[in-house]
């Protein structure tokens, strides 16, 4: 662009900007960033443990309120001169700023000292059973709770005691406030040395249980990342010696905040990181949290399943079977069917058969999990959250479908009935969070050879077939928490003979048009922020764990295709119920649960009195019209040149108008 053409343009101002007398602008910069990342972390952590709250999640919340307030504190110095030369500020704004100072100082040690109680209090959480609080490794963690409780209230008292807020950052603070330095140097022994303490201690709680080696480390490794709290700690210490010594300690005091705030930021997050899938499964005998089904690392792709975009019309020739490995589609597949001691794998009955009777937490205790009781049925929903953080964990490079980043069925397997009504299936039910890495395997296998998703999208899906999950998974973590998107699984008996259902297809329906609102939260609801940090989470897990499969350039040509035939829904097709995707399994193929799943949606449309839609697969269009789709309309390579669809094949619009047949024949 040519600047000159725009000689009167007015150039705003920096909101806070960096000169060498005035550094807030690093503060407001990371300050804000703090409060993001804390912010983030408490709400996954609720997601994750929802229903599942105990005193270590009722701790980081209290601590995360705390951090906010010291935030807002640093916020309100930060206006009031803070990170400045006392030389270009007034007296009043020493004052104003010393005592923002002294209370984030305060706050700051209050967070922290509830961020250290809270890892321990998980540990208790852990091993406390029935009310054995005469088991060593009980009396331990608590003593390491009251050792945090003792070390907050210490600090709390050393950093008040002698000290006038109001002089603390004056020129003249030396003597208003002396001492400042010895008082931190004994307040940075005592918190490195709990957190070294506190990092060592899972590994002397766990030592002694009948544990593989392997699993220990990861013990070790899930509470280590404490660890770093040691050199922020040093680092703070550090600089608060600078700060006391300098002449301008309004302006010096700048690095022992940014050093607070990161301090603030790694307790709060680190305090979260033990809950995650990829630590907790090597506790799977006490939280509930199943290990990989290993036999399905020669799972191969099966027969493609019926669904919206994409079609095969062929069944691989390699499976085995038509349903294949039955714990790859079975949901509820108990995880203590095995309780003998097994040698090779290093595990005994003690790390499969625990749980707790009076809570919803697994414990250590020597009982099997009851298969649907409501223990199972909440930890289950909370251990398919865990996957948003255990999801993607690096693999060999033989070419199997369960391996990198891939979790079987049994793995997942979410709340179902303990005994089956044959009477009662096959039937639908909303899907849980839960189920959604079922429903990217589904998917997944169901696209493998698809013209669309399959061969343009995924050319390396033979290299990588498990990279291939991935892509539906992604989406489907975002899209979930989109509230005009209804999941709909169907369900029927397990084909094997055993207890409980079995997933036997999934159909994805969104809500088009002004009459979809009232499925929307209201715009204060928190849920709200939960797509946008999935989405979020998603971008950054797609940097970390990459689709090896796929072509990055096709990667999202669905999404850039939509806006040339968006407009298809406009007039008196604005309002519609959309098909977006459905699958059933080959194994159900025959029983009707296709046009069961597509008839949910048809119900809704013709109840309300609107359109419904959907864009067919290759050789799927009679089916649809089978169903009551009557009007063939459109296609996705619609809208001129630029469509990357333009000339694909499929992806036929089919519509059933307010007043169409309810069913085809």
């Amino acid at each position: 662009m040519n600047s000159q053409a725009f000689p009167d343009s007015p150039i705003r101002p920096a909101f806070s900007p960096i000169k060498p007398d005035d550094h807030a602008g690093q503060l407001w910069i990371l300050t804000t960033l703090a409060i993001i990342y804390t912010g983030t972390s408490l709400i996954v952590r609720g997601s994750i443990k929802w229903n599942l709250f105990w005193l270590d999640d009722y701790l980081v919340a209290i601590a995360t309120v705390i951090h906010f307030t010291q935030s807002g504190v640093v916020f309100y110095g930060l206006s009031h001169g803070l990170a400045k030369f006392n030389s270009i500020t007034t007296e009043e704004q020493w004052a104003l700023s010393g005592k923002a100072y002294f209370t984030s100082e305060v706050l700051t040690v209050i967070t922290i000292a509830l961020a250290k109680c809270s890892v321990w209090a998980l540990l208790l959480r852990i091993f406390v059973a029935d009310g054995a609080f005469n088991d060593w490794r009980v009396k331990t963690c608590v003593g390491f709770v009251l050792l945090g409780v003792a070390w907050g209230i210490t600090s709390v008292v050393g950093i008040a005691a002698s000290c006038d807020p109001e002089f603390i950052l004056s020129p003249d603070h030396a003597s208003r406030c002396a001492g400042q330095f010895a008082r931190w140097q004994i307040i940075t022994a005592f918190d490195v040395g709990t957190e070294a303490l506190g990092s060592l201690l899972p590994v002397v709680l766990v030592w002694s249980l009948n544990m593989v080696t392997k699993s220990k480390f990861h013990v070790f490794l899930a509470f280590s990342f404490r660890l770093p709290m040691i050199a922020l700690s040093l680092l703070h210490l550090k600089y608060t010696r600078h700060y006391t010594q300098s002449p301008e300690p309004l302006f010096a005091v700048t690095n022992p905040l940014l050093c607070q705030q990161a301090m603030l930021t790694w307790s709060l997050m680190s305090a979260t990181i033990p809950n995650i899938k990829s630590f907790m499964r090597v506790f799977n005998f006490s939280m509930g949290m199943g290990a990989m089904d290993e036999r399905l690392s020669n799972h191969t792709p099966e027969p493609i399943l019926l669904r919206s975009y994409g079609a095969r019309t062929t069944i691989n020739e390699h499976a085995g079977s038509s349903y294949g490995d039955e714990s790859a589609l079975r949901p509820d597949m108990p995880q203590h069917k095995r309780m003998t001691a097994s040698s090779d794998r290093g595990t005994t009955d003690d790390e499969h058969s625990l749980r707790r009777n009076d809570s919803q937490e697994m414990i250590i205790k020597k009982e099997p999990l009851q298969h649907g009781s409501p223990q199972h049925r909440a930890l289950n929903m909370a251990r398919g959250i865990f996957t948003f953080w255990g999801w993607g964990q690096p693999a060999s490079q033989t070419n199997t479908i369960l391996r990198r980043n891939t979790l079987s069925y049994t793995d997942l397997k979410p709340p179902m009935p303990q005994e089956s009504n044959d009477s009662a299936y096959p039937r639908l039910r909303a899907a849980t969070f839960g189920e959604l890495p079922a429903i990217a395997r589904i998917l997944s296998l169901a696209f493998w050879d698809d013209a669309l998703c399959g061969q343009r999208i995924h050319p390396h899906r033979e290299a990588y077939p498990a990279d291939v999950d991935l892509y539906w998974l992604r989406r489907a973590r975002v899209h979930f928490w989109d509230r005009r998107w209804r999941w709909v699984v169907a369900v029927d008996r397990d084909p094997a003979g055993g207890p409980g259902e079995v997933i036997a297809g999934i159909a994805q329906w969104s809500r088009f048009g002004d009459g979809g609102r009232p499925l929307e939260l209201a715009w204060f609801d928190p849920r709200n922020l939960l797509k946008p940090l999935f989405k979020v989470a998603m971008k950054i897990h797609a940097l970390i764990w990459p689709n090896r499969a796929s072509d990055p350039a096709e990667e999202d040509i669905l999404e850039r295709a939509f806006p040339f035939f968006k407009d298809m829904w406009s007039g008196e097709r604005a309002e519609a119920w959309y098909l977006q995707n459905l699958a059933v399994h080959p194994a159900f193929q025959g029983k009707g649960i296709g046009r069961m799943l597509v008839q949910w949606g048809l119900d809704r449309a013709r109840d309300e009195g609107i359109y419904a839609s959907v864009i067919a697969a290759r050789g799927k269009d009679p089916f649809y019209r089978k169903c009551g789709f009557d009007v063939q309309d459109g296609n996705w390579g619609m809208g001129g040149e630029e469509n990357p669809l333009r000339g694909f094949e499929g992806g036929n619009m089919h519509w059933r108008a307010p007043d169409g047949p309810v069913s085809g024949k």
